[in-house]
């Protein structure tokens, strides 16, 4: 997938897009760049697209690169627990139809919520996972509709 693609299954301008790849706000997800070409097109796999999507989406509230990175960076390493070894809940997300949710809270906590199979990852700091006290409710948070994103970029409808 290029630019130009991700732009018509979003309708996000090509700039932002680029602009999030360019800041680095997608870390983790490979982005081939051919810097011999004209524009230095770019290409990534669908689930890179996601977190390119949900990077500019983070740009228009204004929050700042390092929030952004973070929180971003943090959601692939979210393990769903269960049965047998834990496995990324972002690509259980990313495989699945359900609609999902990642939130981010004001003091950097973040989750995914899965309503469809009432799954919450519960808060948790993105840097280790570890869990803030059992009562933690955040004063304010924002929501990623991933799985609105999701089917925006791999194009289902």
């Amino acid at each position: 997938m290029d630019l130009q693609e991700l732009h018509r299954r979003t309708g996000i301008k090509v700039r932002k897009l680029r602009y999030c790849i360019d800041h680095d706000l997608v870390p983790g997800f490979p982005i081939d760049l051919t810097p011999d070409k004209a524009g230095r097109p770019r290409s990534f796999a669908e689930d890179a697209g996601v977190g390119i999507v949900c990077a500019a989406c983070l740009l228009d509230l204004h929050l700042r690169h390092d929030t952004i990175r973070t929180f971003l960076g943090a959601l692939p390493r979210i393990p769903i627990r269960g049965d047998g070894p834990p496995l990324p809940l972002f690509v259980k997300v990313l495989e699945q139809r359900f609609p999902a949710e990642a939130q981010l809270s004001n003091d950097g906590k973040i989750r995914i919520v899965v309503h469809e199979v009432d799954y919450d990852s519960k808060w948790m700091n993105p840097d280790d996972q570890s869990k803030p006290d059992a009562d933690y409710e955040p004063q304010a948070f924002v929501t990623l509709n991933l799985g609105m994103i999701r089917d925006q970029v791999f194009n289902r409808r």
